[in-house]
């Protein structure tokens, strides 16, 4: 289920991705003799950074469901007013950690206040402050 995409559900496209690295990793571990075979899988398909943007996914799910309608509508409008390969790849979860910076911050910008508003005040109950730190190592 981690695989799975927060905004849109689907995951064969994620699974089919990192069987690869999987297959490397594991294959790597046993030919090293290596009895914890499971933590290179387990590094492979979820490596921190992996992780953090995952995290990122699911806090920004958290953070829609929380809008109201008219927000909601104002939120996908300025989605999809962002430059095309930002979109697209958040949609399909090939934005790596800096660009999920530079994509979520630029559609805070591109939203009116009182939207920013309601994600910054969203963001805060869902744990915005620990994302940040997460993301941003700081």
């Amino acid at each position: 289920a981690r695989m799975v995409h927060p905004a849109t559900g689907y995951m064969l496209t994620r699974a089919l991705a990192a069987a690869p690295p999987l297959a490397d990793a594991l294959a790597d571990a046993i030919h090293q003799g290596r009895e914890d075979v499971w933590v290179s899988g387990w590094e492979a398909v979820w490596g921190a950074s992996r992780r953090q943007e995952r995290d990122f996914y699911k806090f920004g799910m958290e953070v829609l469901l929380d809008l109201n309608l008219p927000d909601t509508r104002i939120f996908f409008d300025r989605f999809f007013s962002l430059p095309d390969h930002l979109w697209h790849r958040f949609l399909s979860q090939h934005l790596r950690v800096p660009e999920i910076l530079q994509f979520g911050l630029t559609l805070f910008a591109r939203s009116p206040n009182a939207l920013r508003f309601d994600l910054f005040k969203s963001g805060f109950v869902h744990g915005g402050l620990p994302l940040v730190r997460t993301l941003t190592g700081l």
